[in-house]
């Protein structure tokens, strides 16, 4: 492995836990020699909080950076601020019941999407895995599943993984590109939701958004018919980027027009997993997002519009990886952050690790579509 441009990213952009841990080791054996060194510090401070820190490493990595916060830098005062939330999350931290969590559960998708949160680990859980990685859940309590991918619906199992979680009396949402969907999908009585991307009705600013060898609006519409025939709610979920934000009036004006029983979940743009030119083309500040969402709210309550930008959705959630990996992710470039692994750690320390925040709506059952 090439340490030395790893180094140059935002080091956990990929996941590979080992090269970490070999990394970590040869910063440290490089801070002892020289504890000036500010990059090497940062790296140093910013790989022990990625990887399952606990209170003792936290500390660590306050004190790795410290000499350098006054410094004005950047990527040091954001560290600081994370660092500082941990510490005030950990005087917080109590017993806490998840009440809903996201897994990634298949790592196929018939798309592709610039900046996706998930990077489609190698290994996929099998079907025992995942009953086993269920009944885990269902024992501390969780109740509410959302499963995406990839794209769930591709995945083999899926049947047998709602007859599972139906037996053990769990509720699933599931995300889906849509491709294949079936109506007799709908006739499971454990599942919650079904949500569907839509971004643009402009054919061209869709393809942009998510590049598909398909023709997604067309899915989409055919999607919707049957799912109006129905009548059950579907989640409609837009990114909101430079790409389609100044279009998003519009589609909302169609979904207003043509369907019934939606809700309409608009999210930031997230460059979480972007190279800095695709941060470029697609990024927008919170103040851009929130302006466009005042508006459509305004102007479409019938749609429900539930909408975060990346500061709230900043370690909100806890998210399984289809490998078992458990992560959660702050606000920027490379703020992927390591919990433990779902079969092997304890599920209630991940819970109560103080990166989750405090106010996190996973733990509140009121709120459905999040």
């Amino acid at each position: 492995m090439q340490f030395k441009k790893l180094k140059k990213e935002n080091i956990m952009n990929s996941l590979n836990l080992n090269d970490l841990f070999k990394l970590k080791e040869i910063l440290e054996n490089k801070v002892v020699k020289n504890t000036d060194n500010i990059s090497d510090n940062y790296q140093l401070a910013f790989l022990i909080m990625q990887l399952k820190p606990t209170i003792y490493d936290v500390e660590r990595a306050y004190n790795l950076i410290s000499p350098f916060i006054g410094l004005k830098i950047k990527k040091i005062n954001r560290l600081n601020s994370i660092i500082n939330l941990v510490l005030t999350n950990h005087k917080k931290t109590t017993n806490r019941n998840l009440d809903r969590i996201n897994w990634s559960i298949y790592n196929k998708c018939p798309i592709i999407c610039d900046g996706c949160y998930n990077d489609f680990r190698n290994k996929q859980l099998s079907i025992l895995e995942i009953k086993e990685i269920v009944s885990k859940l269902k024992e501390s309590k969780v109740m509410n599943i959302t499963i995406s991918g990839g794209d769930p619906l591709l995945w083999k199992d899926l049947y047998d993984f709602l007859e599972y979680t139906y037996s053990l009396g769990l509720q699933i949402g599931i995300d889906t590109v849509g491709f294949n969907l079936d109506k007799k999908l709908f006739f499971n009585e454990n599942i919650k939701y079904i949500g569907l991307p839509l971004d643009s009705i402009n054919k061209k600013i869709q393809f942009k958004m998510r590049k598909s060898r398909f023709d997604f609006l067309s899915n989409f519409k055919e999607n919707m018919n049957m799912i109006n025939q129905l009548n059950v709610a579907i989640k409609i979920n837009t990114m909101a980027s430079k790409i389609n934000l100044h279009t998003l009036c519009i589609l909302g004006e169609y979904l207003n027009d043509n369907y019934n029983n939606i809700f309409w979940s608009i999210y930031q743009w997230s460059p979480i997993r972007a190279k800095l030119f695709t941060q470029q083309e697609f990024e927008i500040t919170i103040a851009q997002f929130e302006e466009e969402v005042f508006k459509l709210k305004q102007k479409f309550p019938n749609l429900n519009i539930n909408s975060k930008n990346n500061e709230e959705r900043s370690f909100n959630h806890i998210l399984i990886q289809n490998d078992g990996t458990v992560i959660t992710f702050g606000q920027f470039y490379g703020e992927v952050f390591y919990l433990g692994n779902i079969l092997e750690d304890n599920l209630n320390d991940m819970i109560n690790n103080p990166l989750i925040s405090r106010q996190s709506t996973k733990f509140k059952s009121s709120i459905i579509f999040q």
